[in-house]
């Protein structure tokens, strides 16, 4: 039975004949010849698939014709590994240099406030924490009075809420 490596693109079933790697550091695509082994990073692509890959807008593409001599495709190894290799903020630290950062002042800060404010900068964003009251809005209904009311005399009594109606 031969089994052969089929194209990652969904709904094709043709034969794989190249690799596409991304290198997401650099924003860089590889295409290039079919690799031996199963990459998880690294999708198998047929010729037609291979010929019409575009890559996302600021991105690279580079094309990697098939290699047959083992010193080359080593050489372009080693230049893949090298530009997929960034600096991390870290690896300084390893080498003994020191970083240009003050000390922080954990006594000046707020309990709930983030890391380095000061109490006095810092004001809650949340909802539950705003300060301040809200303007009380005015009732949706009036008193008004009823026309009997009106040719009668007005009353001072403010409890008499006697031929009142509600709109």
């Amino acid at each position: 039975m031969n089994q052969f490596r089929r194209c990652s693109r969904p709904g094709c079933g043709l034969p794989a004949v190249a690799t596409l790697t991304y290198a997401y550091a650099q924003s860089t695509a590889y295409i290039g010849p079919l690799k031996g082994n199963d990459d998880p990073h690294s999708w198998d692509l047929c010729a037609e698939h291979a010929e019409k890959i575009t890559t996302p807008m600021g991105w690279q593409l580079i094309r990697v014709p098939s290699i047959e001599d083992d010193e080359d495709l080593m050489a372009l190894v080693d230049v893949v590994a090298e530009t997929t290799h960034h600096y991390t903020p870290f690896e300084g630290m390893r080498t003994g240099a020191k970083a240009e950062m003050p000390p922080p002042d954990f006594g000046s800060a707020a309990p709930n406030a983030p890391f380095g404010h000061k109490p006095e900068e810092y004001v809650p964003n949340h909802p539950a924490h705003r300060g301040g009251k809200k303007p009380t809005q005015r009732g949706h209904l009036t008193i008004v009075p009823d026309a009997e009311e009106l040719d009668d005399e007005p009353t001072d009594d403010p409890d008499s809420d006697t031929n009142t109606t509600f709109k």
